[in-house]
Protein backbone atom coordinates (compact mmCIF):
# COMPACT_ATOMS: atom_id res chain seq x y z
CA UNK A 1 0.00 0.00 0.00
CA UNK A 2 1.48 3.31 -1.04
CA UNK A 3 1.33 6.50 0.95
CA UNK A 4 -0.86 8.02 -1.77
CA UNK A 5 -3.42 5.20 -1.67
CA UNK A 6 -3.47 5.18 2.11
CA UNK A 7 -3.96 8.94 2.44
CA UNK A 8 -6.64 8.78 -0.27
CA UNK A 9 -8.61 6.43 2.01
CA UNK A 10 -7.78 8.25 5.25
CA UNK A 11 -6.38 11.78 4.75
CA UNK A 12 -4.21 11.97 7.88
CA UNK A 13 -3.24 8.24 7.82
CA UNK A 14 -3.70 8.11 11.58
CA UNK A 15 -5.06 4.57 11.68
CA UNK A 16 -8.59 5.59 12.64
CA UNK A 17 -10.35 3.88 9.72
CA UNK A 18 -7.55 1.98 8.00
CA UNK A 19 -5.49 -0.16 10.42
CA UNK A 20 -2.19 1.39 9.27
CA UNK A 21 -0.36 4.40 10.69
CA UNK A 22 2.28 6.16 8.60
CA UNK A 23 5.52 7.34 10.17
CA UNK A 24 7.81 9.30 7.89
CA UNK A 25 5.76 8.12 4.91
CA UNK A 26 5.99 4.38 5.62
CA UNK A 27 3.77 2.03 7.65
CA UNK A 28 4.78 2.10 11.32
CA UNK A 29 4.03 -1.63 11.61
CA UNK A 30 3.61 -4.38 9.02
CA UNK A 31 0.94 -6.44 10.80
CA UNK A 32 -1.86 -4.93 8.68
CA UNK A 33 0.09 -4.40 5.44
CA UNK A 34 0.95 -6.85 2.67
CA UNK A 35 2.85 -6.50 -0.58
CA UNK A 36 1.13 -7.07 -3.94
CA UNK A 37 2.78 -10.53 -4.13
CA UNK A 38 1.52 -11.38 -0.64
CA UNK A 39 -1.96 -10.11 -1.50
CA UNK A 40 -2.04 -12.33 -4.59
CA UNK A 41 -1.07 -15.31 -2.43
CA UNK A 42 -3.88 -14.48 0.02
CA UNK A 43 -6.39 -14.13 -2.82
CA UNK A 44 -5.30 -17.48 -4.28
CA UNK A 45 -5.89 -19.12 -0.89
CA UNK A 46 -9.32 -17.47 -0.57
CA UNK A 47 -10.21 -18.69 -4.07
CA UNK A 48 -9.09 -22.22 -3.18
CA UNK A 49 -11.13 -22.17 0.03
CA UNK A 50 -14.23 -20.82 -1.74
CA UNK A 51 -13.95 -23.54 -4.40
CA UNK A 52 -13.52 -26.19 -1.72
CA UNK A 53 -16.55 -24.91 0.20
CA UNK A 54 -18.63 -24.86 -2.97
CA UNK A 55 -17.65 -28.46 -3.71
CA UNK A 56 -18.62 -29.49 -0.17
CA UNK A 57 -21.97 -27.73 -0.48
CA UNK A 58 -22.50 -29.36 -3.87
CA UNK A 59 -21.91 -32.77 -2.26
CA UNK A 60 -24.55 -31.98 0.37
CA UNK A 61 -22.20 -31.33 3.28
CA UNK A 62 -24.00 -28.42 4.89
CA UNK A 63 -22.99 -28.67 8.55
CA UNK A 64 -22.01 -25.39 10.23
CA UNK A 65 -18.67 -25.98 11.98
CA UNK A 66 -17.43 -22.51 12.89
CA UNK A 67 -14.12 -21.48 14.39
CA UNK A 68 -13.88 -20.83 18.11
CA UNK A 69 -11.02 -19.03 19.78
CA UNK A 70 -10.70 -16.03 22.04
CA UNK A 71 -14.11 -14.90 20.82
CA UNK A 72 -17.07 -16.94 19.65
CA UNK A 73 -18.45 -15.49 16.41
CA UNK A 74 -21.70 -17.38 16.98
CA UNK A 75 -22.49 -14.96 19.81
CA UNK A 76 -22.97 -12.10 17.37
CA UNK A 77 -23.71 -13.89 14.07
CA UNK A 78 -27.15 -12.98 12.66
CA UNK A 79 -27.50 -16.27 10.73
CA UNK A 80 -28.51 -18.55 13.59
CA UNK A 81 -31.86 -19.19 11.93
CA UNK A 82 -30.01 -20.54 8.88
CA UNK A 83 -27.37 -22.77 10.48
CA UNK A 84 -29.32 -23.68 13.67
CA UNK A 85 -26.03 -24.34 15.46
CA UNK A 86 -26.21 -24.80 19.21
CA UNK A 87 -23.42 -23.72 21.60
CA UNK A 88 -22.60 -27.33 22.48
CA UNK A 89 -22.25 -28.39 18.81
CA UNK A 90 -18.86 -29.19 17.30
CA UNK A 91 -16.56 -26.27 16.50
CA UNK A 92 -13.04 -25.98 15.11
CA UNK A 93 -10.48 -24.45 17.45
CA UNK A 94 -8.89 -21.24 16.20
CA UNK A 95 -5.23 -21.37 17.09
CA UNK A 96 -2.97 -18.37 17.51
CA UNK A 97 -1.09 -17.62 14.33
CA UNK A 98 2.06 -15.83 13.34
CA UNK A 99 1.47 -13.35 10.52
CA UNK A 100 4.93 -13.76 8.98
CA UNK A 101 4.74 -17.58 9.09
CA UNK A 102 1.33 -17.57 7.39
CA UNK A 103 2.48 -15.15 4.66
CA UNK A 104 5.63 -17.22 4.12
CA UNK A 105 3.58 -20.41 3.77
CA UNK A 106 1.16 -18.79 1.33
CA UNK A 107 3.88 -17.25 -0.83
CA UNK A 108 6.03 -20.43 -0.91
CA UNK A 109 3.68 -22.02 -3.41
CA UNK A 110 4.81 -21.27 -6.90
CA UNK A 111 2.33 -19.03 -8.65
CA UNK A 112 0.33 -20.76 -11.34
CA UNK A 113 -0.46 -18.84 -14.51
CA UNK A 114 -4.08 -17.73 -14.83
CA UNK A 115 -6.29 -20.64 -15.77
CA UNK A 116 -3.65 -23.31 -15.08
CA UNK A 117 -6.06 -25.17 -12.82
CA UNK A 118 -8.73 -25.35 -15.53
CA UNK A 119 -8.30 -28.19 -17.99
CA UNK A 120 -10.14 -28.46 -21.31
CA UNK A 121 -10.64 -25.41 -23.56
CA UNK A 122 -14.43 -25.82 -23.26
CA UNK A 123 -14.18 -25.14 -19.52
CA UNK A 124 -12.06 -22.03 -20.10
CA UNK A 125 -14.60 -20.84 -22.73
CA UNK A 126 -17.44 -21.29 -20.22
CA UNK A 127 -15.49 -19.41 -17.54
CA UNK A 128 -14.65 -16.50 -19.84
CA UNK A 129 -18.06 -16.21 -21.56
CA UNK A 130 -19.71 -12.83 -20.90
CA UNK A 131 -22.71 -10.91 -22.18
CA UNK A 132 -25.76 -12.85 -21.08
CA UNK A 133 -27.12 -15.91 -19.40
CA UNK A 134 -24.91 -18.97 -19.47
CA UNK A 135 -26.11 -22.55 -19.28
CA UNK A 136 -23.53 -25.17 -18.31
CA UNK A 137 -24.58 -28.75 -18.87
CA UNK A 138 -22.27 -31.75 -18.80
CA UNK A 139 -21.87 -35.19 -17.30
CA UNK A 140 -21.42 -35.78 -13.58
CA UNK A 141 -17.87 -35.06 -12.43
CA UNK A 142 -16.98 -33.12 -15.55
CA UNK A 143 -16.22 -29.82 -13.80
CA UNK A 144 -19.46 -27.80 -13.87
CA UNK A 145 -19.08 -26.68 -10.27
CA UNK A 146 -15.43 -25.74 -10.84
CA UNK A 147 -16.46 -23.66 -13.86
CA UNK A 148 -19.17 -21.82 -11.93
CA UNK A 149 -16.94 -21.22 -8.91
CA UNK A 150 -14.14 -19.92 -11.15
CA UNK A 151 -16.61 -17.57 -12.90
CA UNK A 152 -17.69 -16.15 -9.53
CA UNK A 153 -14.12 -15.80 -8.31
CA UNK A 154 -13.05 -13.98 -11.47
CA UNK A 155 -15.91 -11.53 -10.94
CA UNK A 156 -14.48 -10.80 -7.48
CA UNK A 157 -11.04 -10.24 -8.98
CA UNK A 158 -12.45 -7.61 -11.30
Amino acid sequence: MTQTSLTAMEPDAAGTYIPVVLKNGVPARRDSVVSPREMNAILRRVRDLAASMAEELHRGHLAAVPLKGDTDACNWCPYFAVCCREQEDTARQMNKWDRDAVIAELTEREEEPDGAEIGPPAERDAIEARGGTLSVSAAAGSGKTAVLVQRVMERFDG
